[in-house]
């Protein structure tokens, strides 16, 4: 029996399912209310109320660090709602985003101490598994059968963001368990790497999250996926010269649409890109927003177009727009020394870089999870070194 083990057997199988459940909700990001309102708030409260019932107890330390950074964030909160132009969600918004950080300071103490980290790693599989199993399913779907398998509409929901007009040999892009391809990308990339710091042997589920990442045909996928096979194939020669194989012929097989989508950004006419010039330049040009940010806004019906872009700058600048360039840098400077002071190794180290390329703030949720499982696994390597 190793050290995560427990007695009891009804507790030796429960810490699977919580945290194969926390991850399951974290990465469904659909536009509808069955998600918002059921697996990403009443889901999470019952995974944590069924957590803390068998095994009541929290760590003094971790307990304190709750209170700590929800009251920060709170009080930060306070603070930036009176200079807000369009403030209509801001409530709404910052306190879904309290309870996702909150459930995962939680559940660190309980999955830390429960949770076998060889299950961690059948967990995340079989979450990669499924998350690219639903993008391939429409991916065949809509150009085999003709058929548009929108999980939004089926949930009730408004509809995903698929149809595509740029480039003409591409009409439709899956967007799997997401609402949108390119947030698809971002999550297949963080699963993707908290399964390599666990395992570093490239198994046929990588290779279908990476076909996956490809198959939603967003710009910045494609060039994570690149990314990833980079990294991750220099290991021995044989792996390098298939990673540089691999490359070459995706890099022929994107070319034109790379080509297509830089092209409409140099244009002005790129609308998911193009949008993030005017996000900071709003930012910039705004004294109050500058010093104290935005905190958790979100798009109302009187907000510029370009609100619904606000969090989707990258962890590289979305603090700045969150907190205010004084906190936003203190934010970034702790969350770089994080990583490079981390038990991780330096190709690990890389890999969380680029995931928070995409995974940009504690207002896309699987980010505050993705961070957990980071503390998680470095916790766990530094306690196997001791």
């Amino acid at each position: 029996m190793d050290k995560y083990s427990v007695n009891s057997k009804s507790y030796r199988y429960k810490p699977v399912f919580v945290a194969f459940f926390l991850l399951i909700f974290s990465i469904v990001e659909i536009n509808a209310p069955i998600i918002a309102y059921g697996s990403q708030i009443l889901g999470f409260g019952l995974i944590i109320l069924s957590a803390y019932m068998t095994h009541p107890k929290i760590s003094i330390s971790v307990f304190l660090f709750f209170f700590l950074i929800l009251a920060l964030m709170a009080l930060l909160s306070i603070g930036q709602y009176s200079h807000l132009e369009y403030r209509q969600i801001f409530w709404l918004n910052t306190l879904r985003t309290l309870f996702w950080v909150g459930c995962a300071i939680l559940m660190y103490d309980y999955i830390s101490k429960k949770l076998n980290i060889s299950s961690l790693k059948n967990i995340l599989k079989i979450a990669i598994i499924l998350s690219a199993f639903m993008v391939i399913l429409q991916f065949i779907s809509f150009y085999v059968l003709d058929l548009e398998l929108d999980l939004s509409k089926l949930l009730g929901g408004t509809g995903v963001r698929s149809l595509y007009s740029g480039y003409s040999e591409i009409s439709y892009r899956p967007t799997g368990l997401t609402s949108e391809p390119a947030i698809h990308s971002g999550i297949m990339f963080g699963l993707l790497t908290l399964y390599y710091i666990l395992n570093k042997n490239i198994d046929w589920s990588v290779l279908l999250g990476i076909i996956s990442i490809l198959l939603t045909f967003s710009t910045l996928g494609v060039l994570l996926a690149f990314t990833y096979i980079l990294i991750t194939y220099t290991s021995s020669f044989s792996k390098f010269l298939l990673g540089i194989i691999i490359l070459i012929l995706l890099g022929f097989l994107f070319q034109d649409y790379l080509l297509q989508r830089i092209e409409s950004f140099s244009s002005g006419n790129d609308g998911s890109n193009n949008v993030k010039l005017a996000i900071l330049d709003y930012f910039l040009s705004n004294s109050n927003i500058f010093l104290t940010g935005l905190g958790f806004v979100g798009k109302d019906s009187n907000a510029p177009a370009f609100y619904e872009a606000l969090y989707d700058m990258t962890y590289y600048f979305t603090p700045f727009i969150q907190y205010g360039i004084f906190i936003g840098s203190l934010v970034l400077l702790i969350s770089l020394c994080l990583i490079l002071h981390s038990s991780f190794s330096f190709k690990e180290k890389a890999l969380i870089s680029f995931a928070l390329v995409k995974l940009s703030g504690p207002t896309f949720l699987f980010f505050n999870f993705f961070v957990m499982f980071l503390f998680v696994l470095h916790r766990n390597r530094r306690f196997n070194l001791s």
